[in-house]
Order: structure tokens, then sequence, then C-alpha cells
């Protein structure tokens, strides 16, 4: 039902906020068949504009009496189950809305109540209905405890909302609990400001502060909103995004909350306020006479560009005098989620259906290469040439003995090794993403970009289910992103997009995920379909280098933070793949207690050097850090980050790309059985702990060795 219709059926002397607005958000405009419906300004709630005021009003307090022209609506329902039915139903419209319009859906929750009001989401039609690949989960506020403590609002919503729905893991955006309350604030500052960035939060043009899509809040019987509690100084800060506390009037004393400005930057909020416990922050909040010296905090949630919808219980507005005459409309909605889904229905095993063979290019790289099944090439690496990952001497390690032998693939010319690598990255990608719903892809720089080309053309652009990607780099140049130098820019303009796309920094807690399309006029939006949980989502494909932008999700593609020197960025690198593996995105070996990337795409340099691991340079021998820095590196640029060998050789598969006759003397000694432990090269101590290792290459960087 369309919003017209729905105020043709509500009387016509009425004017409903929503006719103004042009929603399809019906739950705006009819809470339920059994809600009650309040025009703005026709309940003594509405809130007078003269009790509203600017939201980046430099003082907190006097923002919230300035004067403002905005009015809240208010939804009375007659039980809490009414209650819940219409919160879905108008969060999942939201979410259909804003995720078509942004290729993002960025939600922000509270603690309490507010998780058990939101449980109608994980069940039919929304559990099966709603793009959940698209939503982006934040905290308005956290507690400074263990994610696993009872006080978190983390666990509070994993338990209760967020573990029954397909939420990409990496687009719950918890707090670092392992910082002080300062350093969690500041954390979660810096990874809104990298995601805004990013283009998964917009950003507020009217205040420069972060526009969340929708804010779903509870409040206090006290009137607080967040963590900011009525008279503390908190309610006046307007210069952080986030801010923190350590003497709350309500334990545990530490938290971490947003701040007003943020708040008041949201696109939609809806305020959930049910019990008589309530009732008298509710008349306050709700009553036409307020003064700037004594307003709860709930009284300064004012909207600068936004909607602001009450929803509330018949005990939440008990006092007598607040309950004149009500207005009961029997509305339908104007649409549900699963009519916003619906064309893409058919479609949704596509991708599965195309994905049925087994590792194929592990058989028969292509009509034109060279299969060499392990053990039967001369190249083969010998048993005794190899060692245990781990072991605690790097060049030790790979001149130990171990079984794990290699595959060498040699292809007449490059463009027949990058069709053959690009079907055994996309079986990999269908096989891993299928049996653990992520796929880990490690890149390294150089010519490796443009031999991982044919990824981004027919049939992989189509096919491959690129919402499971997670992008890493094994080594990065410590300039800016933009800078000619860095590894990042190298794979955005030759891989994951044209330049309008740019990548997220993971710095700090559960990742990202969502792709927004920003279009120069050119971008073509084909419908990429896949299933999750029941669920489908769109991710828009357009044109690149190569055929066409791979659709990559924008938060999961994890660059390093390149205003930090580069021992900070390698320090921030590794925080980011501890969480990562906390969450489940990044798999971790049970034999070497380090990451297990499921797959790395490597290069090799003419000195025998992967990632920034260089010959005779002491990092190769680091067996404790996952992602270290060197400031002295043998080739420009000198400052860079680099995993080290335990993440390498912890892989689950490795492929090793090597082109050129440039690189024919490294070739020949990596593939030699004649070697020892005391001048192995890099690439020779990349042995994988439990994994498999191939090869590619073309005839030239083989030029060196005898029975090729």
């Amino acid at each position: 039902m369309s919003v017209s219709a729905a105020v043709a059926a509500a009387s016509t002397s009425r004017t409903l906020v929503l006719a103004r607005r042009r929603s399809p958000l019906a739950s705006r405009v009819a809470a339920t068949s059994r809600g009650r419906l309040f025009p703005s300004g026709s309940h003594p709630l509405a809130v007078s504009p003269a009790a509203r005021a600017p939201a980046m009003a430099t003082d907190g307090a006097a923002a919230a009496a300035a004067g403002s022209k905005k009015k809240k609506e208010v939804l009375i329902f007659d039980a809490e189950e009414d209650l819940a039915v219409s919160l879905a139903k108008y969060t999942a419209e939201l979410s259909a809305k804003l995720a078509a319009e942004r290729g993002a859906f960025t939600v922000v929750l509270s603690g309490g109540s507010l998780i058990k009001n939101i449980r109608k989401l994980a069940e039919p039609p929304y559990l099966d209905s709603v793009d959940w690949s698209k939503w982006h989960v934040f905290w308005v506020d956290e507690r400074v405890v263990p994610k696993d403590h009872e006080d978190s609002n983390y666990k509070l919503a994993l338990d209760g909302f967020l573990s029954k729905v397909p939420i990409p893991t990496g687009q719950v955006y918890a707090i670092n609990d392992a910082l002080s309350a300062e350093g969690a604030a500041d954390d979660y500052e810096t990874c809104l400001k990298q995601l805004v960035k990013n283009g998964v939060i917009a950003m507020s043009q009217s205040t420069g502060f972060p526009r969340f899509d929708v804010m779903l809040l509870g409040m206090g019987p006290d009137g607080h909103i967040a963590s900011l509690f009525p008279g503390h100084p908190l309610v006046n800060e307007n210069q952080k995004w986030v801010t923190y506390i350590k003497d709350s009037p309500k334990p545990p004393p530490e938290r971490i909350t947003f701040t007003f400005p943020v708040i008041n930057s949201s696109a939609y909020v809806a305020m959930v306020v049910t019990g008589a416990g309530k009732a008298g922050a509710v008349q306050k909040a709700l009553s036409d006479k307020q003064t700037s010296s004594d307003l709860l905090p709930v009284e300064m949630a004012v909207l600068q560009d936004g909607e602001f919808t009450w929803f509330t219980d018949k005990p939440a507005v008990s006092i007598p005098h607040l309950l004149p005459p009500l207005i009961t409309r029997r509305l339908p909605f104007a649409m549900s989620v699963s009519a916003a889904v619906a064309a893409a229905s058919t479609s949704r095993t596509l991708v599965l259906a195309r994905r049925r063979s087994p590792l194929a290019s592990r058989v028969a790289a292509t009509s034109r290469g060279r299969l060499f099944p392990s053990g039967s090439h001369p190249l083969a690496v010998s048993p005794a040439a190899r060692a245990p990952a781990m072991a605690t001497d790097g060049a030790a390690a790979a001149a130990a003995g171990s079984k794990k032998k290699k595959e060498v693939l040699i292809f007449d010319a490059e463009e027949d090794l990058a069709v053959s690598l690009a079907k055994y990255t996309a079986e990999l990608s269908a096989k891993l993403a299928a049996e653990r719903g992520a796929f880990t892809v490690v890149l390294s720089g150089g010519s490796l970009i443009k031999n991982i080309r044919k990824l981004a053309e027919p049939p992989y652009l189509d096919s491959v289910d690129w919402s499971k990607w997670h992008v890493f780099w094994v080594d990065e140049r410590v300039v800016p992103k933009d800078h000619e130098d860095s590894n990042y820019k190298l794979a955005l303009d030759g891989f994951l997009s044209k330049p309008t796309l740019c990548n997220t920094n993971c710095i700090w807690q559960f990742t990202q995920h969502g792709l927004r399309r920003e279009g120069d006029g050119q971008r073509e939006s084909r419908g990429l379909r896949r299933q999750w949980g029941g669920g489908a989502s769109d991710a828009g494909v357009g044109r690149g280098w190569g055929g066409g932008e791979v659709p990559i999700p924008t938060g999961q593609v994890y660059a390093i933070n390149d205003a930090l020197s580069a021992e900070g960025a390698a320090d921030d690198y590794e925080t980011c793949l501890k969480q990562l593996v906390k969450n489940g995105v990044i798999a971790m070996s049970q034999s070497t207690g380090f990451p297990r990337f499921d797959v790395m795409l490597l290069g090799m340099g003419p000195d025998g050097h992967i990632a920034s691991l260089f010959p005779g340079h002491p990092l190769v021998n680091e067996n404790q850090k996952w992602v270290t820095y060197i400031k002295d590196s043998p080739k420009p640029p000198p400052e860079r980050i680099t995993f080290t060998f335990p993440v390498i050789n912890s892989s689950a598969y490795v492929a090793m790309v090597v082109t050129g006759a440039g690189k024919a003397g490294a070739v020949q000694k990596a593939l030699s059985d004649k070697q020892t432990s005391s001048d192995l090269l890099p690439v020779e101590m990349a042995v994988l702990q439990d994994g498999e290792f191939t090869w590619f290459t073309d005839k030239p960087a083989v030029s060196m060795l005898q029975n090729k």
C-alpha cells in the first residue's frame, strides 16, 4: 500500500508528517492494526516546535531548547507484541529502501530491552526477505567489559538477535575490549571515520558528523539515552564522535558512548520505550512545557534532518492526563520487504549452480598449460629440502625437512597463465566460501595484479560470490593509499575497482561489509545473487580493468592505516587480523597457532624475496609476530609492513605466480633439489605446514632449468 493511500484512509482533516515525506515506510503511518496512530501535532504528547533545537548547537542542553522545527511522531501500542511487530516492519522497510539507495544499511543499537523489542526481525518473513548482507551494526554505547561479560551490550545483542540473523560477521562493529575506556572510545571513532571515508557510513552535509541510517534506541527511567546521563558534562560534548565515561551513575562505571552531534545527525531514530517505570520521563520528554535548564538527555535528541518516531506502549504513557480520547486506525503497511526482493527470487541459486565442480584448476590448469602433479616433475621440491613452517629459526625452518611438495604449472604464454589462475582462484572461492561462509584472499603487489585480471571478466565476474571475499595484503609500503608505490592503489586500479571505490581500514573491530555504488555514469548494475541463510543479496557490478569492477563489498578490503608509522601500521594490521580471527572471518591454524588464510596469491622478486622479506634480512627469522615492519628495505620505498613466515606458512593454499626471464635465476634456485639452510632465498622458506602450494610460471621463468 502506498503512503498516499494510507494517508487517504485516515481522516482527511489531519496532516500526517509522512504525507509530506513521500516515504514508502508505511510503518511510519500506522504502527500496527492494533496500534494507535497520532498525526504529528494532534496528540498532546507531540513535541512543539519551540521545544526543539538545532542538533549542533554549541551547548548540548541549549541545543534542545533553542527552537527546532522538527516534530516527532508517537506510536502507542496496546501490547508489547504489537510494538515488536511494527518495529520489525519499520526496520525492514528502511533496510530495503536505504540499502537500495546506498548499497549499505547502517544500524545503531542500544542495550537493555531494545534487543527483545527487535526480536521479530529474526523471524519470518524478515529472516528470509531482509538483505542482511547490506547490514552494518554498531552500538550507540557500550560497557567497557569483555565481550562475553553479562554487562556487555554486544553479548546481549549477540545472544538475542545477531546469532539468529545472517549479518556478515565482519559487519558487526564491537569495541576493542582490550583497551581502556578512553582507548576504546578513540578506537571506535577511528573506525567510524574510516567507514565514512569508504562510503559505508554516510556523512551529514549539514552537521559534518556521521549520518547513520537508523538508530534503534531505548531510554532509561531517568531519561538517559546511550550513556548520556542527566546532568553529566558529556551531554554537552560537541566535538568528538565517540567519548567515554568513567563515573556512570549506572553500573558498570566505565563506558563509551556516541555524542549528541552523532545521534542528532541520524536519518531515522526509533525511540523504543515500554513500561510504566518510564512513564515519568516519557511525560517530560513529550510535554510542551520544556525549558533548557532541566532537559533530560532524551529531550536533547533532536534530529537535524531526519525522522524521529516513538514506539511506546500504554504503560509508558500511563500518566492519566496524558491519555485523551485516542484515534485508532487499522491501516495496512505500504509494502513488504519480500516484495522488494521478489524480482530476484528465481535467480538466487545461480552462483551455486555454476560451482558444482571441485578444484578443476588443480587437475588441469589450461588446455595449453603444462601440469605437473606433485613429485612428477623434475623441478618438484624434494622432501628433504623442506621444513616445518613454525621452526624457531626461519632459515632453519625451510631446511629441516618437510614432507610437503610443490606443484609447478608452466604455461606457454602469460595469457594462458592468467586464465588458469582465475579458474584456480574462483574454484577455491566456491569451495571455501561454501565451507566457511567467507573467503580470505591475500594479495601481493607487482605483476600479480595483472596476472589476476581474468577474475574481473566473464564468466567469473558474474559467477563468483564476491560478497564472501575478504581481501588483505601480504605486505604494503608505508605511503599514502593514493601514492604510486602503494600496493593497495595498484590493486584498486587494476582489480578491485576504479579509484572511486575505497577500501576500509579494519583497524579495530568486527570489521565491515557493504558495497556503495558511486557512479561516474559508466557503471552497470547487473544482479549477482547469492544465498545466505535463506536471504538474498545484491551486489552491483561495474566496469573496470579487464572487463568489470569486481563487487567485493567495500568494507571487506583491508588496507593499512596510512596515517601511522611503519611500526604503528604493523601493530594496527595485526590487531585487525586478531579481531577477524576472533570473529571467525579468518580461520586459525590448529597446528601452528597462526591465522590460516584461505589463499595467498603471491609474486616473487628477481632476488627471491616474497612479501617484504628480503634475502639475508633478520625479518625472515621473525617467529612471534603476525605482522612486522621494515625501515631499511633494500628496494624502495624503505618503510613497509609485511606478514611473517609463520603466517604465510599457515595458509591453506598458496599460488606463487612468477613470470619473465628476469626471475629465472631465483626460480632455478627455489625449485632445485640442491638446497642448504645457509643460503636459502625467502621464497624457499615458504613451506606450508598443512596446505597446498602451486607455482604458476611461464617458459621464460623456468628457462634456466634442465628438463623443462
